[in-house]
C-alpha cells in the first residue's frame, strides 16, 4: 500500500473500508475554536484525527486490529 498523503487517496481508502465494514463510519466535525476534525468507527475501534489522511489511516489500522484481535 502506498502512502495516503493527499485527501483524494483517503477518501477511496474510506470508501473501500465501507464497502468491506458495514459498521464503518466516518464524519468531519468543526469544534467551537473554528478547527476540523475528523472521527470514525469501524468495527471495535475509534478514534478522531486533524486530517482526513490521519483518520484513513488510522481507520484502516483500526480494522486490521479488530481482524488480529
Amino acid at each position: 500500500m502506498g502512502n495516503i498523503d493527499n485527501e483524494e487517496s483517503a477518501l477511496q481508502l474510506l470508501d473501500s473500508l465501507r464497502s468491506i465494514d458495514t459498521s464503518a463510519e466516518f464524519s468531519p466535525y468543526v469544534t467551537c475554536g473554528g478547527e476540523m476534525y475528523y472521527e470514525w468507527r469501524i468495527a471495535d475501534q475509534h478514534g478522531m484525527d486533524a486530517t482526513i489522511a490521519e483518520a484513513a489511516r488510522n481507520m484502516l489500522l483500526g480494522k486490521l486490529r479488530s481482524i488480529l484481535n
